[in-house]
C-alpha cells in the first residue's frame, strides 16, 4: 500500500490545509491535532538496549524481591512462607498417613477419622494463606507500590511530562501495575508452595529407595541449569512485552486527538493498517513467552521420565529388600513430582519475568527527574501572599534541568506591584505560558522569582500552587458532583460525619456557589438536574460554559483564601463576543483587588489592563500601555 508521505500532491494538499486560517480552532488545539498528526505516521525508530542493560535483565535481581517484601512487611512475608510450608506438608499428610494406615491395620475402619481430619486441616490452612495473601498483604503492597509510582509521577519535571509519550506513562500504571499487583504476589506465593512440596515429594521418593539419594545432587544441578538457561530468555521477552505496549497505547491516545483529520483526508484504512501492526507488534514477545514455556514443560516432562527410569531401576535391583506400600508411594510420588516440578519452575520463571514490572517501577523511579522541592521550607501562614505582588530578577528557565536545555526564558526582570492588572502578549512560543508555569514553580530556573517578598524557591510546591490562582483554557473535569468540582480542596474530606455547624456552614457554602454560578449564567442549566450535587459530566455544558466553570471555581477560591495572585491564560477563549464582555465584566469585579497576569490574546483582553508586556523568543521587548499595544495589534489583525 502506497505511504500517504510519498505522495506529492497529498502532501501539498495536507500543508496547504494544515496552514490555512481556521479562527474556529484555537492556535494551542491546532498545533496539539497537528503534532499528533505527525507522530501517527512516523513509527519510533527501534530503541537499541546497550549491553550492560541486556546484562541486567539477563541475570535479574534479588533486590527486587527485597522490595516487594518490603512493601508487604517482612514479618508479614515471613508468616505467609510459614504457611505456604505448612499448607505444602498438610496436601501430602493424608498420602503418609494411607501409608501407615495399610501397613498398620489396613482392615480397620478407626483410622479414617484421622485421614478426614487431616484432610480438613489442609483446607483450612490454604484458605487462611490465601485469604492472607490476596485480602491484605497483596493489597497492601500493590497499594503502597502504585502510590510510590504516582509520586514519582506527580513530582515529575515539566520537561519530562512534555516529552514522554502519554503511551509510555499510561503503560506503566497498566501493564507495569498489572505485574506487581496481580501476577506477581500469586506467582511468589506458587513458588514458595511448590519448593516446599517438590521438598516433600524427594523425601517420600528417597524413603523408598535411599539409592536414589546418589542422584539428587545430578537432579538438583540439571533444574539449576534448565531454569538459568530459561531465565536469560524470558525475563528479556518480558521486558519487550511490556516496551512494545507502549506504542500501541500511544496510538490509541494520538488517534483520539487526530480523529477529525483522519477522517476528512481518508487516512482510515491507513491508519486502521498501522493499528494492526502496532498490535501484532504488542503480541510477538507473549507469543514467544509461550512457546519458550511449552519448551520448559517438555525438558521438564524428559527429566521426569529419567528419575523415574532411575527408581524403575533401583527398585528392580533392591528385589525383595523393598516394601511394597512404600514403593507404591514411591511411583505416585513420581507422578507428582513431574506435575510440581513443572509447576515449580514454571511459578519460579514467572516471578522473575513478573518482577519485571518492579525493576520498571524502580527504573522508573531512578531516571525521571524530580521538581526542586526545598529542604527546609519556608513555615508560612495559612493566608499568604494577601498583597499579590511578584519580582523577577535575571529569571532565565528551561524545561529541563540541564543547562544544555535552551532556556525558553531569557534574563527577565519585573516588578508587579500589588493590584496591578498586567498583560502579556507576544506571538506564540514567545514565553508567555512558560512564565507564568515559572510562577507556579513547574520550570527549573535561574534568578529569583519573589511573591510578597518571599522566595517562591524556599516554598513548598503544593502550598505555593494553592495559594496561587491560575485559570488556563483547559477546564480540568473531576470525576465528581458540581459542588466538589468547585471546591476541589474538600474532597477528602469525610462528609458522613456531619454536625448541625458543619450543615449550617454547607448551606452558607452552598449559597455562594449558586451566587457564582448564577453570576456566570451556569446555574440555569444545572438548576433541575439536581443542583449542586449533579454528576459535572451530567451537567450538560459546552466547552464555552465549561471555561467558565474553570473561573467559577477561581472565583469560589479567591473568596476561599484571599490570595492576591490571579493568572490567567486566555480564560474566555471559546466564548463569543458578547458573553466574553460578560465575563470580563465578572472577572474584573471579582478579581478587582487582586494582582492579574493576563496571557493576551484579544485586542478587549489587552484594552483591560495597567499595562502590557510584551515577549519574544522568552526575552522582554517593551512595556507599554495597554491602548498602544491594542492599537497595534487591531492593526496587525487588518493586514
Amino acid at each position: 500500500m502506497e505511504d500517504p508521505h510519498k505522495n506529492p500532491a497529498r502532501n501539498l494538499l495536507i500543508a496547504g490545509y494544515m496552514s490555512a486560517a481556521r479562527p474556529c480552532i484555537s492556535e494551542d488545539i491546532e498545533d496539539k491535532e497537528r503534532a499528533s498528526i505527525r507522530r501517527l505516521w512516523i513509527l519510533d525508530p527501534a530503541q537499541t538496549v546497550d549491553p550492560e542493560e541486556t546484562y541486567r535483565r539477563q541475570r535479574g535481581s534479588w533486590r527486587l524481591y527485597l522490595v516487594y517484601i518490603d512493601s508487604i512487611g517482612r514479618l508479614k512475608f515471613l508468616v505467609l512462607a510459614i504457611l505456604s510450608f505448612l499448607l505444602a506438608g498438610s496436601e501430602f499428610l493424608p498420602d503418609i498417613y494411607i501409608r501407615v494406615w495399610t501397613d498398620k491395620d489396613p482392615e480397620s475402619g478407626k483410622w479414617f477419622i484421622g485421614y478426614a481430619c487431616l484432610a480438613l486441616f489442609a483446607c483450612v490452612l490454604v484458605t487462611l494463606a490465601y485469604w492472607l495473601l490476596f485480602g491484605i498483604f497483596a493489597v497492601k503492597a500493590a497499594v503502597g507500590l502504585h502510590e510510590q509510582m504516582l509520586n514519582v509521577t506527580m513530582r515529575a519535571t515539566m520537561g519530562f511530562l512534555t516529552s514522554t509519550k502519554t503511551g509510555n506513562i499510561l503503560n506503566r500504571f497498566s501493564q507495569d501495575a498489572n505485574l506487581f499487583a496481580k501476577v506477581l504476589p500469586s506467582f511468589l506465593f506458587r513458588t514458595m508452595y511448590m519448593f516446599a512440596s517438590s521438598v516433600v515429594l524427594v523425601a517420600i521418593i528417597m524413603s523408598s529407595a535411599s539409592f536414589m539419594s546418589v542422584s539428587l545432587p545430578a537432579i538438583v544441578v540439571a533444574i539449576y541449569l534448565i531454569q538459568g538457561f530459561y531465565l536469560r530468555t524470558s525475563r528479556q521477552m518480558r521486558h519487550i512485552d511490556l516496551e512494545e505496549k507502549a506504542p500501541l497505547y500511544t496510538y490509541f491516545c494520538e488517534t483520539a486527538d487526530g480523529i477529525l483529520y483522519i477522517q476528512a483526508f481518508g487516512w482510515r484504512a491507513k491508519n486502521i493498517e498501522k493499528g494492526y501492526r502496532l498490535l501484532d507488534n504488542s503480541q510477538q514477545p507473549y507469543y514467544l513467552m509461550l512457546c519458550i514455556q511449552q519448551w520448559l514443560g517438555l525438558v521438564l516432562g524428559l527429566l521426569t521420565a529419567v528419575i523415574a527410569l532411575v527408581l524403575v531401576s533401583i527398585v528392580v535391583w533392591a528385589g525383595k529388600g523393598t516394601n511394597g506400600s512404600a514403593v507404591g508411594l514411591s511411583f505416585l510420588s513420581v507422578l507428582s513430582f513431574q506435575r510440581t516440578l513443572v509447576l515449580l519452575l514454571e511459578a519460579w520463571t514467572g516471578s522473575e519475568t513478573s518482577v519485571a514490572g518492579l525493576a520498571r517501577l524502580e527504573q522508573f523511579k531512578k531516571e525521571t527527574p524530580q521538581e526542586h522541592l526545598p529542604e527546609e521550607p519556608e513555615d508560612l501562614p495559612a493566608d499568604w501572599a494577601p498583597e499579590g505582588y511578584v519580582d523577577f530578577t535575571n529569571v532565565s528557565a528551561r524545561y529541563k534541568p540541564s543547562m544544555d536545555s535552551p532556556p525558553i526564558i531569557r534574563d527577565f526582570s519585573l516588578a508587579i506591584e500589588a493590584g496591578d492588572k498586567v498583560g502579556l502578549v507576544g506571538r506564540t512560543g514567545s514565553g508567555k505560558s512558560s512564565l507564568l508555569l515559572a510562577v507556579l514553580g513547574f520550570l527549573h530556573y535561574e534568578g529569583l522569582v519573589e511573591i510578597d517578598g518571599i522566595d517562591i524557591q524556599k516554598i513548598d510546591t503544593d502550598f505555593l500552587r494553592s495559594r496561587v490562582i491560575s485559570i488556563t483554557q483547559d477546564s480540568v473535569q473531576l470525576n465528581e458532583t458540581v459542588r466538589k468540582n468547585l471546591l476541589p480542596f474538600t474532597i477528602n474530606d469525610d462528609d458522613e460525619n456531619t454536625t448541625d455547624e458543619k450543615a449550617r456552614d454547607q448551606e452558607s457554602t452552598d449559597a455562594v456557589l449558586v451566587e457564582v454560578l448564577r453570576s456566570l449564567n451556569l446555574w440555569a442549566e444545572i438548576h433541575h438536574k439536581g443542583g449542586l450535587d449533579v454528576m459535572l459530566a451530567d451537567a450538560g455544558y459546552s466547552k464555552g460554559e465549561l471555561q467558565l466553570f474553570s473561573i467559577a471555581r477561581a472565583i469560589v477560591r479567591r473568596r476561599e483564601t484571599g490570595s492576591g495572585l490571579v493568572l490567567i491564560d486566555e480564560a474566555t477563549s471559546s466564548l463569543d463576543a458578547l458573553r466574553d464582555e460578560e465575563t470580563r465584566g465578572v472577572l474584573e469585579e471579582a478579581f478587582n483587588d487582586c494582582t492579574v497576569l493576563t496571557i493576551a490574546h484579544r485586542e478587549e483582553t489587552i484594552r483591560r489592563v495597567d499595562f502590557t508586556v510584551a515577549l519574544d523568543d522568552g526575552e522582554m521587548t517593551t512595556i507599554g500601555a495597554p491602548q498602544i499595544e491594542a492599537d497595534r495589534y487591531a492593526a496587525a489583525s487588518q493586514h
